[in-house]
């Protein structure tokens, strides 16, 4: 065998060790036992592909056969797969939602598959509707329960939302996923001792949930226990690192301990899991500042102001960064813009910032 080591037997030509294509970190044996291998570097590192980035998209198309009868079951199925994936939403949706509306199917599983895809495009009248619709069919159909509590919390009825949760609950006690949900319901209503029981409910069943975990750290600072929901945020971290809004918690519970240089830390992993997150690139940009970053600073602070234009708070803020930094100018046109802001603190910001660039 040319080429392999003098200890080397058949087992490493025919089953050699090569990199895999689902973690292009690691290294494995082939088990599958040829008769050559192949003439290519095996153990070359393999570049990690973004697979949303390169996900379909486009219409779903039949593989085979290539063609099925007109018929209301086959609309259905085809219109439900234009949107299961994300792949075809802006045309599969109004394609679902014609196919309900004419064939009337007394399934529950399509109007919740509709209203799930208009949850995915932020469209919660729709998500209230198809769900309503769906529980028309099926008051026990789990998933559409869940669905519409959701979607009643993005519109702020919690008690609404811990309803129907509740009801979600008493057909499937031990989902641990929907436990954390009405734990995360129960605090926005500050009953924090009823999403401590439920919380813990959870944690029992999946003690690595991150959900949870996060929820459950939430809890512990509403009581002042600063040590324990660091623990707690960690462990939702270790168990889903791309969790940005336990990275952003930590990282909010750092900077509080001044804790700047790890606070600065997780507030980068958490917009890199959620760049559109305006508030945790202004608390990024207020820590880079205070570790003497200016000029990073600067750059969060603008890209919080992009994101929420009427955020005056972040326009002192930069006006502050950039008066720091020699960029008195700059500065002043931050200040002036803040300094017609409806919060008369805001504008009083302003206002002492300007005297300030006078001196």
């Amino acid at each position: 065998m040319q080429g392999l080591a003098a200890a080397a037997t058949c087992l490493d030509c025919h089953m050699p060790k090569r990199r895999t294509d689902d973690a292009v970190h690691v290294v494995v044996t082939d088990h599958f036992i040829q008769r050559r291998a192949a003439i290519r570097d095996l153990l070359k590192p393999k570049r990690e592909v973004d697979e949303l980035a390169t996900r379909y998209r486009g219409e779903v198309a039949l593989y085979y056969p290539h063609d099925l009868p007109t018929t209301p079951e086959n609309e259905l199925y085809l219109a439900v797969a234009q949107v299961q994936q994300d792949s075809n939403l802006s045309a599969g949706i109004p394609r679902l939602e014609r196919a309900i509306v004419t064939y009337k199917p007394n399934r529950p599983e399509f109007a919740y598959e509709l209203a799930h895809a208009y949850a995915k495009i932020s469209n919660d009248v729709a998500v209230i509707k198809w769900a309503e619709e769906t529980l028309r069919l099926d008051p026990n159909y789990v998933p559409a329960l869940k669905e519409l509590s959701e979607a009643h919390v993005r519109r702020g009825d919690f008690q609404r939302a811990a309803a129907l949760m509740e009801e979600a609950l008493q057909l499937k006690p031990r989902d641990a996923y929907a436990l954390a949900d009405l734990g995360n319901i129960y605090l926005h209503q500050h009953r924090v001792d009823d999403a401590d029981r439920i919380l813990q409910r959870a944690l029992a069943i999946d003690a690595l949930l991150p959900r949870a975990n996060n929820t459950m750290a939430l809890v512990a600072i509403e009581r002042r226990h600063d040590r324990t929901a660091e623990q707690y945020f960690r462990r939702a971290i270790n168990s889903q690192p791309d969790l940005a809004e336990a990275q952003s918690n930590l990282a909010s519970l750092l900077a509080r301990r001044k804790e700047y240089r790890e606070a600065a830390f997780h507030f980068e992993q958490s917009l890199r899991s959620d760049p559109s997150n305006a508030d945790a690139h202004r608390s990024f940009g207020l820590v880079l500042a205070l570790l003497h970053e200016t000029m990073r600073a600067a750059v969060e602070l603008r890209r919080a102001i992009e994101l929420q234009p009427r955020n005056d708070q972040a326009r002192v803020d930069l006006g502050d960064v950039l008066a720091s930094s020699g960029r008195y100018a700059e500065a002043a046109r931050e200040y002036e813009v803040a300094s017609r802001s409806a919060n008369p603190e805001v504008r009083e910001a302003a206002a002492a910032g300007l005297r300030s660039l006078q001196r």
